[in-house]
C-alpha cells in the first residue's frame, strides 16, 4: 500500500519502483502461497495439526509448543539478521556490563522471551573474565525469572 503511494503521490517514479522490486523474491512468494494452498485444499494442515493434539492431548499445550518453537526462530533471525551485533555495540555494553545489571536484563528479558531464548541471546555479553560467575548469574536468574511468570 505504501509502495503504491510513494508512486501516485510521486516520491519516486514508476521506473525507479520497478526496479527495487527482487522478482526472485516474489516467484519464491507466489509460489508458496500456491504450495500452502494445495496443501490446506487437501487437508495436510489438519492431519499435522490432529496427529500433534494426539500427541500433546490437549490444544494449550499445542499452542505453548507453537509460542515456544515460534520463540527460537524469532532468536535464530535475531541471530542472523545483524540485529544482535547492533545491540552489542550500545555503549553500555560496549564499556562493560555490570553483574547487577546484567542480573537486571536477564531476568526482564527471561520473562519477555522465555529462559531458554533469553540466554542464547544473552550469552554474547558474557565477558571472557569471570565467566563462571557471569554464567551462574545468568543460571539463577532466568531460572528465577521462570518462576515468576
Amino acid at each position: 500500500m505504501r509502495a503504491s503511494l510513494t508512486v501516485a503521490t510521486g516520491v519516486i517514479s514508476f521506473d525507479e519502483a520497478t526496479h527495487v522490486v527482487d522478482y526472485r523474491t516474489v516467484i519464491l512468494l507466489f509460489t508458496m502461497m500456491i504450495v500452502t494452498s494445495y496443501l490446506n485444499l487437501s487437508g495436510f494442515f489438519n492431519l499435522v495439526g490432529e496427529n500433534l493434539l494426539d500427541k500433546l492431548h490437549t490444544r494449550k499445550q499445542l499452542l505453548f509448543v507453537v509460542i515456544f518453537i515460534g520463540m527460537f526462530v524469532i532468536i535464530g533471525g535475531v541471530e542472523h539478521s545483524g540485529l544482535l551485533n547492533e545491540l552489542l555495540t550500545f555503549p553500555v555494553i560496549n564499556r562493560g556490563m555490570s553483574i547487577p545489571a546484567f542480573m537486571t536484563l536477564t531476568v526482564a528479558l527471561s520473562n519477555v522471551v522465555s529462559n531458554v531464548p533469553a540466554v542464547m541471546l544473552l550469552k554474547y555479553l558474557i565477558p571472557g573474565v569471570h565467566s563462571e560467575l557471569w554464567w551462574a548469574n545468568m543460571a539463577v536468574f532466568s531460572t528465577l525469572a521462570g518462576n515468576l511468570t
